[in-house]
């Protein structure tokens, strides 16, 4: 239905949202993806559109087109933290921890006080083999939110292997 009134009406977001949270909720991302494709036909995206899109292709397998969103995003709007987070775990499931980190790090610019920001910037350092960053960075973590666990039980495993070197 939400699909039918968005063909009627391409300029109705309200009617585009209903598709896209239509077609997430019953879990068919190849629906949602559609929903994308054709508002994207219609509309110029948001950088919010385009890192939703990016998460949905991500999740579909294509980390290509997911990293071509998010680039895109970033060029709309770069103070956006949430398109350097996104972007960020995409490269680090690929194992670019290094662009990750540097990702990270600029959503932790816009975003200081985002306690998994944090978190995820000290897995990519570990990954690099830079434990004093990925300290410094899992305390930050637990600073903001003393109950990440998550957290805890990184720094617990870095300060084991800072001792054993």
């Amino acid at each position: 239905l939400f699909e039918s009134a968005w063909r009627a009406a391409p300029g109705d977001k309200e009617a585009w949202l209903g598709w896209v949270k239509a077609a997430e909720s019953h879990g068919n991302l190849q629906d949602v993806l559609a929903a994308y494709e054709a508002f994207v036909s219609e509309s110029e995206p948001t950088a919010d559109v385009l890192i939703n899109w990016g998460r949905t292709l991500d999740q579909c397998g294509d980390q290509a087109k997911a990293l071509t969103c998010f680039s895109e995003a970033l060029k709309r709007e770069p103070s956006n933290p949430n398109t350097y987070f996104n972007c960020g775990d995409l490269l680090y499931r690929l194992g670019e921890f290094a662009d990750a980190a540097h990702l990270y790090e600029g959503g932790l610019r816009y975003e200081p006080f985002n306690a998994q920001g944090w978190f995820v910037l000290g897995n990519a350092l570990a990954q690099l083999n830079l434990e004093d960053g990925a300290r410094l960075a899992y305390r930050q973590c637990l600073a903001i939110e003393p109950g990440h666990t998550a957290a805890r039980h990184n720094l617990e495993i870095v300060g084991e292997s800072a001792k054993a070197a």
